[in-house]
């Protein structure tokens, strides 16, 4: 019977430990989205069974951002000590993303940062089909991502949906001013897909 009432008790324990804990994590996640909160009207969602899985790059997110910008849907999401690698359980950093919501587009494309190991071959490309990496290319595509941001973007035509990814390194989220930035970006990559990229 003791054994009983102690297994009990401890599970009763464990339960308020946890719930504790999770309060104090969404707390935690909730501050960190307070300075980006004003700058698209946002809503903040911890619970991701309640959204539409938009990429899968967001999918395991802790937290979401849900709001507008100039018109636009946008829905931000953060992810904190992710693992670089999955065999790696060590080496960690922040993910931060935001995109642009129902964006119309025929093809998939994506900007990337190549590291090579010969001088002076890195830098970002085009990953799409010839006709659309060349349209892409002669928008200024490169120019605006370069001259804004050094993280990767992504358009998922099935999703309708065009993703910034960047890694935050002193926080879980860019500065306002930044996120604004970043923002400024996608709308004109936006631009640019619904003039070359259509059906």
């Amino acid at each position: 019977m003791l054994g009983f009432i102690a297994i009990i008790v401890f599970l009763i324990l464990a339960y308020l430990i946890g719930t504790a804990a999770t309060k104090f994590e969404k707390a935690k996640v909730t501050k960190a989205w307070l300075p980006l909160q004003p700058v698209i009207n946002g809503v903040i969602e911890n619970n991701g069974s309640r959204l539409f899985m938009f990429a899968k790059e967001s999918a395991n997110a802790a937290s979401w951002l849900l709001g507008t910008y100039n018109g636009k849907k946008v829905l931000a999401s953060i992810y904190p000590n992710k693992r670089k690698f999955y065999f790696n359980r060590w080496d960690r950093y922040n993910y931060f993303s935001v995109a642009i919501l129902d964006l119309d587009g025929k093809k998939d494309w994506k900007v990337i940062f190549k590291q090579s190991a010969v001088k002076g071959n890195s830098g970002f490309s085009i990953i799409a089909d010839k006709e659309l990496e060349q349209s892409l290319l002669n928008a200024g595509v490169l120019d605006l991502i370069t001259s804004v941001n050094n993280a990767g973007v992504a358009y998922y035509a099935g999703s309708r949906l065009l993703q910034l990814s960047d890694t935050v390194i002193q926080s879980w989220t860019p500065s306002p001013e930044k996120f604004k930035q970043q923002l400024e970006l996608l709308l004109n990559l936006a631009a640019i897909n619904e003039r070359v990229n259509v059906f």
